[in-house]
């Protein structure tokens, strides 16, 4: 299978098509459809765009050969601006607010406060749309600490979809934890319990919520992208 195979596979896969890729990557048709015909491959921030927005390994789409690495069940949404209140928005985005003084903690945690100042980020509708979220439950947070690394490192950012607070097993969740914001992998347990767990298990074991400690727990919502700064 070639390079071109791959990218219509995971097309398929994850139910996007060539003029979406485009909207999302900022590039023209004609570049998409030279990808998808192999009249060219994709190189650069481009590979590592194309990669991003098929959810798959950028040396797996270019050779098939895939690098070992922690598994993410958040998804990559498109480009991120901060932007400022007055800038105008264009025809196929929405803006989000921004919860600068609002911190999930991978540590120790971070006292609830929400403060934004007026900062938004911009997002693709037709991209937010296919995660199933509702703009009106969706909010960005900054999370801090070194529990969820090297997935989630500390200074990233997330979009907490508060619409979806019911758990399904394995996925990223923003957790209220006794007054504290935190950010795990979230699972069932038999007697309606919960197990925290975090991808830096070595220095955060799994916790296992039950019983009367549960009314300290409160589920804000589902993770469902996040963006992390490459240094």
């Amino acid at each position: 299978m070639d390079t071109s195979n791959r990218i219509k596979q995971r097309m398929q896969a994850v139910g996007l098509k060539a003029v979406q890729i485009s909207k999302l990557m900022g590039v023209s048709r004609g570049t998409v459809s030279q990808w998808v015909n192999g009249v060219s491959k994709p190189s650069g921030q481009n590979l590592i765009a194309l990669s991003q927005a098929l959810e798959c390994d950028p040396d797996w789409l270019l050779s098939g050969k895939e690098r070992q690495k922690p598994e993410s069940n958040a998804t990559w949404m498109g480009k991120v601006e901060v932007w400022e209140e007055g800038d105008p928005l264009k025809e196929d985005e929405i803006e989000l607010p921004f919860y600068t003084e609002v911190k999930l903690s991978n540590g120790n945690g971070s006292v609830v406060k929400i403060d934004n100042n007026g900062a938004k980020l911009r997002f693709s509708v037709p991209l937010l749309e296919h995660m199933g979220a509702d703009s009106k439950s969706a909010a960005c947070l900054t999370v801090n600490g070194p529990s969820m690394e090297p997935v989630l490192p500390d200074g990233s950012t997330a979009i907490i979809d508060a619409g979806e607070t019911s758990i399904r097993d394995g996925k990223l969740y923003g957790i209220d934890h006794n007054g504290m914001l935190i950010v795990r992998l979230v699972f069932r347990v038999p007697g309606g319990g919960l197990r925290l767990k975090c991808y830096n298990s070595s220095d955060y074991p799994d916790e296992i919520i039950v019983g009367e400690n549960l009314k300290n727990v409160r589920v804000l919502g589902r993770i469902i992208w996040y963006s992390v700064a490459l240094v």
